[in-house]
């Protein structure tokens, strides 16, 4: 069984960026080789160089005295392997003169002609810790950074499997399950010749269905080295269990491009269907980063439906390095609807660079220009708003750009942040007579409501009975805003100040609310204080919210109504909303209260 590599680099960002860079190479020069075998023989090559060269500074070492004090030893290890401050008491639990010896010979090394990279030492120091006590650094494990734990579970493992196999396998059970198949892989890489014994203590664990998808993820493995496109079926055709796809996947698909070029992508598109979903879009996002020029022009020779898939992928990818040219070449695709691409490169542009969009604005078409602008002065607002305000009115000549807009998101980032500056922002800047103006108002006092109910209410009713605020109803939706954030009990202080045009809204809130918490006596007491002529709407109201909320509670209610002319207006609210809505009312119900409705007088009256 041909089984990776224990020197393997799990850690797939890492594995990625190499194998982006190959592809380029690949793409490029036309290499028709393995990248990932070459990759694990370099490396294999380059550790087993600098454990023989340590091995033999070690030798040269021994007699000479150490050149750190023991308080010096933990911090250097924890330096060299990036452990978290809290692993001072797992390090103390070794032996302190096998740590002083260890980073004693791994200071010597920086300053003789040993030549070990920064990235190979952690390396080196678990191989080391292995031999000094391998249940110890398994337990390590968790304080290194999470990029490195799978690599060190690697060297623990390949370690201990030759000196006890049976207790290296009794210790999988303390790995955590998504290093689990990282341990049996070592294992049985390293202890090839005890295949049968490893399956025997798998099974006896309770394992064997995770062992046997190693096997079968490690079969693929053997097939790609000879037949990607074999490999490559036997993914899709789920021989290789799910969580097993994306690593045999980044491997194939490299391969296969190696071999075959970006021509390789006409063949995989008719089963990427059979992966699991955006499994085999999000692997080439990552490939696509490192050289998106040729993945796009490579999808403009595709027919339709391969350009639908492709596409998308490949400005998403090209969006994170360079949005501003990956936007240049949308006009270079003809017969595709690319606006949602469109809008999602120009977000991206403005998430990295708002400043330099805003600058590059007339270098856009006029089609692009309103969404470039109000995204950047989005993300300007939101981290400086005195640099929005600074900047806002500076793009109003450019064509395509509507001042209004600008204000309108300017306002709306920066009143989360900071409502009452905004406000006299507003006060300072936006006409009153301009239906814009209540529109930005409404957006500050939706948020001021949330911390000052007190002042967002003040602030509206100041505002004109003939003010667009008012007569647009924005007051209803501060109204809204009010009883959504639990202040219903203010607005129904103030019932009396209301606007006559906002009044049927604030009406309607209040009995919802106060039906949604249950207060239905005080519902009922309230109605009885309106005024004559907004009374009948009040209760037909009451009617609607209340037989949605808790039907059979209003019918038991019915009786405790002011006068027969309420309880009118509120049986046949029921009927009418039952019909509506339908599974209001139980056939019993309905009938009882279509009996009673004939024997209510019918009343006139007129609704908001």
């Amino acid at each position: 069984m041909n089984l990776r590599s224990v020197e393997q680099k799990v850690t797939s960002s890492a594995k990625t960026a190499i194998i982006g860079l190959g592809l380029v190479l690949g793409v490029a020069i036309g290499v028709g080789v393995s990248f990932v075998a070459l990759k694990f023989t370099d490396w294999t090559k380059l550790t087993h160089n600098q454990e023989a060269a340590l091995k033999e500074l070690s030798g040269d070492h021994r007699d000479i005295g150490s050149s750190l004090t023991s308080s010096e030893v933990i911090p250097l290890l924890q330096s060299v392997l990036g452990m978290s401050a809290d692993s001072v008491s797992i390090l103390e639990q070794f032996d302190q003169q096998q740590l002083l010896s260890l980073a004693d010979l791994i200071s010597t090394t920086e300053q003789s002609n040993v030549s070990i990279p920064d990235y190979a030492k952690p390396r080196l120091i678990v191989s080391e810790l292995v031999r000094f006590d391998p249940q110890l650094t398994l337990e390590l494990i968790e304080y290194l950074p999470v990029f490195d734990q799978a690599e060190a579970v690697q060297v623990v493992f390949a370690t201990w499997s030759f000196s006890d196999l049976p207790a290296a396998f009794q210790a999988v059970k303390s790995v955590n399950a998504s290093m689990w198949s990282v341990a049996v892989r070592t294992m049985l890489e390293t202890r090839a010749d005890e295949f049968k014994r490893i399956e025997e203590y798998a099974e006896a664990l309770g394992y064997s269905k995770q062992f046997e998808d190693i096997v079968q993820a490690e079969e693929t493995q053997r097939v790609m080295s000879s037949d990607p496109f074999a490999a490559w079926h036997m993914i899709t055709q789920d021989a290789v269990p799910d969580h097993e796809q994306i690593e045999l996947l980044r491997d194939v698909v490299s391969t296969l491009m190696y071999q075959n070029g970006l021509e390789v992508l006409d063949q995989i598109f008719e089963s990427r269907h059979r992966l699991e979903s955006n499994l085999l879009d999000s692997l080439l996002h990552e490939l696509v980063q490192h050289q998106p020029q040729d993945f796009f022009q490579h999808a403009l020779t595709l027919p339709r439906d391969k350009q639908s898939w492709l596409l998308p992928i490949v400005f998403a990818a090209w969006s994170d390095s360079n949005p501003q040219e990956a936007l240049g070449a949308l006009d270079r695709i003809e017969r595709y609807n690319v606006s949602t691409i469109r809008s999602g490169l120009i977000y991206d542009w403005a998430r990295s660079e708002p400043l330099k969009l805003l600058a590059a604005l007339k270098t856009l078409s006029p089609a692009q220009r309103s969404t470039a602008a109000t995204s950047a002065l989005t993300q300007i607002t939101e981290h400086n708003p005195q640099i929005a305000q600074e900047i806002l009115f500076n793009w109003s000549d450019v064509f395509g750009v509507r001042l209004k807009d600008l204000q309108v998101s300017f306002v709306q980032n920066w009143a989360r942040q900071s409502p009452e500056e905004t406000h006299r922002w507003i006060k300072e800047n936006i006409p009153t007579n301009q239906e814009e103006h209540a529109y930005m108002l409404s957006i500050v006092l939706s948020h001021l409501s949330e911390e000052e109910p007190e002042k967002a209410i003040s602030i509206a009713l100041s505002q004109p009975e003939t003010s667009h605020y008012v007569q647009g109803q924005y007051f209803d939706s501060l109204v809204s805003s009010l009883g959504a954030n639990g202040h219903i009990d203010l607005v129904i202080s103030i019932l009396d100040q209301i606007p006559e045009k906002a009044l049927g809204g604030t009406v309607n809130e209040i009995t919802r609310n106060l039906v949604h918490e249950g207060r239905w006596d005080e519902a009922i007491q309230q109605g009885s204080t309106v005024a004559e002529s907004e009374r009948m709407w009040y209760f037909d109201r009451l009617g609607f919210h209340g037989s949605r909320e808790n039907v059979q509670e209003l019918l038991d209610r019915l009786d405790s109504l002011p006068s027969d002319d309420v309880r009118s207006v509120v049986v046949r609210r029921i009927l009418s909303t039952h019909q509506l809505f339908g599974n209001l009312l139980t056939d019993s119900q309905r009938t009882d209260l279509e009996s009673l409705s004939d024997q209510l007088p019918e009343v006139e009256w007129s609704a908001w």
